[in-house]
This record gives C-alpha cells, sequence and structure tokens, in this order.
C-alpha cells in the first residue's frame, strides 16, 4: 500500500520567537498524520523537549507517555520509562540556547487514525546536535517515544512548544496528511 504525504499547513519563524506553533482547522479526509519539525529552543540546556496538545485539551491526565528512551554523547545510553499520569506528550530533543548556536533539531511526529472514535496513538522521534570537538565536549540527543492521547474526538487542532523557553527564530514545522492507498 502506497502512501501519499500532502502538506496541510508549514510555519517557518524567520521573523523571530514564537511560544507555540499550532495546527488548526485540521482537515478530516487522510488516514494519518505527521508533523515534520526543525528546531530550537531558545530555553536552558543543550537539549529540551517538545510538548504537544490536541484539541486545546490541557488536562494532563488524557496523555500517556508508554514508552521511549533518550540517549545522549554518541553512546548508546538509554533511559527508558513506563506510563506517566499527570504529564503531557513530551518528545526529546530539539536544540537549545546551550547547543551550537547553528545546530537545530529534527524530528516527526507520526499521529496514527487522527480521526477515528478510538484513542490517538502517536509515535515520534527527535534528535538535537551539538557537535563541538568529537569526542570531547561533544553532546547528541536522540529520543523515540510512543504515546497515546485518551480522548475519541478527532484531531482538529495540535499545538507543539519547546518544555521550556520559545521556539528559536528559523524554526519550523510542517503538517502532513497522508493518504494510504
Amino acid at each position: 500500500m502506497a502512501a501519499t504525504f500532502i502538506p496541510i499547513s508549514t510555519t517557518n519563524l524567520s521573523g523571530g520567537t514564537a511560544a507555540s506553533i499550532t495546527f488548526s482547522n485540521i482537515p478530516q479526509n487522510y488516514t494519518d498524520l505527521i508533523i515534520k519539525v526543525s528546531g530550537r529552543s531558545t530555553g536552558g540546556g543543550k537539549a529540551r523537549a517538545v510538548r504537544m496538545e490536541f484539541n486545546g485539551d490541557t488536562t494532563y491526565t488524557n496523555y500517556s507517555q508508554i514508552w521511549g528512551g533518550t540517549g545522549s554523547n554518541g553512546l548508546n545510553e538509554t533511559t527508558k520509562f513506563t506510563s506517566a499520569t499527570n504529564l503531557p506528550f513530551y518528545l526529546y530533543g530539539i536544540s537549545s540556547s546551550g547547543a551550537t548556536a547553528s545546530a537545530f533539531g529534527i524530528g516527526e511526529i507520526y499521529i496514527r487514525s487522527y480521526n477515528n472514535s478510538q484513542h490517538k496513538m502517536m509515535q515520534a522521534h527527535f534528535r538535537a546536535e551539538s557537535y563541538e570537538t568529537w569526542p570531547s565536549g561533544a553532546t547528541a540527543i536522540a529520543g523515540f517515544a510512543a504515546g497515546k492521547w485518551s480522548q475519541t474526538a478527532a484531531i482538529t487542532s495540535i499545538m507543539i512548544k519547546p518544555d521550556d523557553g520559545l521556539w528559536a527564530q528559523y524554526s519550523s514545522a510542517t503538517l502532513y496528511g497522508i493518504k494510504n492507498s
């Protein structure tokens, strides 16, 4: 089955920073959604997480982190965690103010069956890099996570924002609709 990716909306922050990026009025005629991000936070540290909310839902008990892991310093270090309650869906890692000035994190968030009447499942992977001199002084953060939004409403809006600080200038995100044929 071939999948077709159709761009729905793009946000490019060429003129400054923003607290969040929101995709609204999402059409309901696709099978799945995917968000591709190239971003950087003005927050502290070398890498930050991305927080998601669907349909303006800020009730964190409606979001669950199913499993995931992060690694740093180019090693295969992993930290796995189990279901989290009272937390929004967090995805590590985008570059932040402590990273090399031109380093942006990249990532994808895949949301399956966003318009059905069942719980919404998503999976994501992000990578933030700040290579100064390899291996000493270098930092690379990679993360993979899966999560669930336990509401049955169709997703009509998605907000993403750094867990600390703002989206830095030149961050961008594109929402794609996926049609399986």
